[in-house]
């Protein structure tokens, strides 16, 4: 038991922490939805790049006026994310967009409703 706390309190010490995220699919588009509160907006990163979305962050200690003596209980994770999400649909990336609000990033992404005629060459 003590080994598993040591390991998650050097998970906090290095900076990291992973957000909490749901993806589901409807008939025109995918969404995403992260757990964020607590980091500004510009703090946040949201980018597409070939099949793959890529989020990242950094959620900051809060600055206190009186610097507290020592923690009596400390559970909240700050520091940088990134998350690299495969995305195995055509997206219409002029549609898509990202949104926050109450703490939880939604991004929407449309999917790519191209109808293309295939034209047929008699040899």
């Amino acid at each position: 038991m003590v080994e598993e706390r040591s390991h998650s309190l050097g998970k906090f010490a290095a900076n990291t922490w992973q957000p909490a995220i749901d993806i589901c699919e409807s008939k025109s588009s995918i969404m995403i939805r992260v757990e964020v509160p607590g980091t500004a907006v510009q703090d946040l990163s949201v980018r597409l790049k070939g099949d793959r979305l890529i989020l990242g962050g950094i959620k900051r200690r809060p600055h206190y006026d009186e610097k507290p003596l020592c923690y009596i209980r400390l559970e909240r994770a700050y520091g940088e994310f990134s998350q690299d999400i495969e995305i195995n649909w055509p997206i219409d990336i002029d549609r898509a967009n990202a949104t926050v609000q109450d703490g939880i990033l939604t991004i929407q992404l449309p999917k790519l409703e191209k109808v293309v005629d295939v034209p047929i060459v008699k040899k």
